[in-house]
Order: structure tokens, then sequence, then C-alpha cells
């Protein structure tokens, strides 16, 4: 952990293939170590990426839409992380496939 300012605190966490990182329990363990951490007053901020079918190359066109599909379908990230979902603020980019 490292701390850039006061108010400020840098944690990074290494996770494996198949595990499943719990963020609340991470900054529970980093509140242990003296980092101030109000669990109900947080708010997770998230990026939400949304594919848009484009003639660019780059990608074989019966891709594209396989990745579409897959890409909506996905669960979103709150729940990977274990993060509570009225605590989440997502921000949507559009990548153009």
């Amino acid at each position: 952990m490292q701390r850039p300012a006061p108010d400020l605190a840098h944690l990074v966490a290494h996770y494996g293939y198949l595990q499943r990182p719990n963020v609340p329990q991470l900054l529970r363990e980093a509140a242990a170590q003296g980092v101030a951490f109000d669990p109900k007053a947080t708010t997770y901020f998230l990026a939400r990426v949304h594919p848009i079918i484009t003639d660019n190359p780059g990608m074989a066109r019966w891709r594209k839409p396989l990745y579409v599909f897959l890409s909506n379908n996905a669960l979103p990230a709150s729940s990977n992380y274990r993060i509570p979902i009225e605590q989440v603020f997502e921000v949507g980019v559009q990548v153009e496939l």
C-alpha cells in the first residue's frame, strides 16, 4: 500500500486465473492497516465497454456479431468483483469493431 497524499491510498491486489476478487474485503483489510474506509459511503467507478459493429478492418466480419453478443451477455464487472450494485457508477465508452 502506498500513500501518495494524506487522504489518498494506492492499493494493488494480485489475483490468479479463476480467483474471484473481493474488493470490499480488500478495502476492509486496508482499513485494518489504517486506511480510512466507510463501506456505506463508498462509490465504485467502473468502465462499461459497448462494442459497435463497423466496416473497419482488424477483425473477421463473422466474429464481430459474435463478440458483441458475448459482450452483451457477460456478467457485469460489479458481480465479478463482489461490489454492491447500488454503490456502482458506470462510465460507458463505445468501441468500434
